[in-house]
């Protein structure tokens, strides 16, 4: 690995402003408040409440319009309204 995207092997601690700060990941979701799940081995944290989470409902019904779905010509806003 590494040929074509560099592997990044470690960090140069002595490159790093004196004063910086660690990053801080959010541990809640931000629509509806559900504390955020990360899946073994993955990088990704994601809210796993399916049927409550805003955006995630709004997004479902998208999906549902989808071409390779229903193949209903609407778009983000018509979800909405349909949600709302």
């Amino acid at each position: 690995g590494g040929e074509i995207i560099p592997k990044i092997v470690g960090i140069v601690a002595e490159l790093r402003p004196a004063d910086s700060q660690p990053v801080k990941f959010i541990t809640h979701c931000p629509e509806c408040g559900t504390e955020l799940v990360q899946a073994a081995g993955e990088a990704n944290m994601y809210c796993p409440d399916e049927l409550a989470c805003p955006p995630q409902i709004v997004g479902k019904i998208e999906h549902f319009f989808a071409r390779k779905a229903m193949d209903i010509n609407a778009g983000e806003a018509t979800a909405q309204l349909l949600y709302q």
